[in-house]
C-alpha cells in the first residue's frame, strides 16, 4: 500500500477521526491556503508534493450498484469540510527523503536494500509500507492520512462516479489495473484517468491507506 496524505487543518479535526497528526519537528511545512476553490493546487515545501482542493459540501458515498460488495452500502449523504489531498501517490523518492531525515523507516520492499532506494524506481509509488509508516510520512510533511470519506469524495466527485474518470470501464489508457503492466508505473502516468478533484492514480497502480477503521458503514 502507498500513502496519499491530506494536510492537517489546524482549525478543525478531520471528519470521523481524531485530532490532526502533529508534524515532526524537522518538518517545515506551511499550512495550505485556508480559502480555496475546486481546481486550486498547492505545493508542499517539505517534499514538493502537489495537492488539489476538494470543496466543502454534501456528497453521496457508498454504492449499491450491481457487482458492488455489500460492505459498500448503503448509499448515503455526508457533509464534509473542504480539504486538500495530494494529487498523486507518494513516490519512492519522496519517501526516501523522510527516511534520510530519520522520520520514517524504510519499507519492506525489494526496491529498497539496507534502507537505500533503487533509483530506477524513484518516481514509482512507494509500496509495502504499513499503516503506521504511512502515518509517519504524513506527519513528517505536516499532514495526516485522509479519512475513507475524504478519499472516496476525492475519487468519485460530486456526481458519485463509478470510476474516478466516470462510467467507462477501465482501459490501459485510464489505469494500471489487473496486472496489465505487471508492475507499478510512475505516478501520474494516466492523466486521462483523473478524478473530478484532479487527483490521479485513485484507481490502479497500488492500494492506498486511509485513517479510517476497516468496518461497515
Amino acid at each position: 500500500a502507498s500513502a496519499q496524505e491530506t494536510p492537517a487543518n489546524p482549525e478543525s479535526a478531520p471528519p470521523g477521526g481524531g485530532p490532526p497528526a502533529p508534524a515532526d519537528e524537522s518538518s517545515t511545512a506551511l499550512p495550505p491556503p485556508p480559502q480555496a476553490q475546486a481546481g486550486d493546487t498547492w505545493v508542499n515545501p517539505v517534499d514538493g508534493g502537489v495537492y488539489v482542493y476538494v470543496p466543502a459540501g454534501e456528497y453521496a458515498i457508498g454504492s449499491e450498484a450491481t457487482g458492488a460488495s455489500p460492505r459498500e452500502g448503503p448509499e448515503h449523504s455526508v457533509s464534509v469540510d473542504g480539504f486538500w489531498i495530494q494529487q498523486t501517490e507518494i513516490t519512492n523518492e519522496q519517501y526516501a527523503e523522510c527516511v534520510q531525515d530519520g522520520a520514517c523507516s524504510a519499507p519492506d520492499s525489494e526496491r529498497w536494500s539496507d534502507g537505500e532506494l533503487d533509483t530506477d524506481f524513484a518516481d514509482h509509488p512507494v509500496a509495502n509500507v504499513s499503516w503506521q509508516q504511512a502515518q509517519d510520512y504524513a506527519a513528517w510533511v505536516g499532514g495526516r492520512l485522509p479519512t475513507e470519506v475524504e478519499w472516496e469524495i476525492a475519487c468519485r466527485g460530486p456526481d458519485q462516479n463509478l470510476y474516478p474518470w466516470g462510467e467507462l470501464p477501465p482501459s490501459p489508457d485510464l489505469s494500471n489495473y489487473e496486472d496489465a503492466v505487471e508492475d507499478t508505473v510512475p505516478v501520474g502516468s494516466y492523466p486521462d484517468g483523473a478524478a473530478p478533484s484532479g487527483a490521479l492514480d485513485m484507481a490502479g497502480n497500488v492500494w492506498e491507506w486511509t485513517s479510517s477503521l476497516d468496518m461497515d458503514y
